[in-house]
């Protein structure tokens, strides 16, 4: 289903759309679920990557895919790649809501 409506909106809107990534953010988590981390990590990868380049790093959306990614990253045991962009996740968050929010999500990608 998920890869369906990814489909449609890379048809639609074109494959580096704000909505193309979010659908490859969807996916992602959805991957990561079912056991399938590799493609997990290459479809969460894909997503951040739009985002950055639509938005650059200092966007919520992009502080959203990467936490999703360092998640993907923890679970895959790359550790130090979890941490660092858990880390700019949540200078990101903070920038938009104040020094104490978000911590919970953060803390959620580095400890599986």
């Amino acid at each position: 289903m998920q890869r369906a409506a990814l489909a449609l909106r890379r048809k639609r809107f074109g494959l580096g759309s704000p909505e193309a990534a979010a659908s490859l953010n969807d996916l992602g988590l959805t991957l990561l679920t079912s056991g399938k981390r590799p493609e997990a990590e290459q479809i969460s990868r894909e997503a951040l990557d739009i985002r950055i380049r639509r938005f650059g790093n200092e966007n919520l959306d992009a502080a959203t895919s990467q936490n999703n990614l360092a998640h993907v990253y923890s679970q895959n045991g790359k550790l130090t790649q979890a941490e660092a962009l858990a880390r700019q996740s949540l200078r990101t968050r903070q920038h938009y809501s104040g020094a104490k929010a978000w911590r919970r999500p953060i803390r959620f990608a580095l400890w599986p």
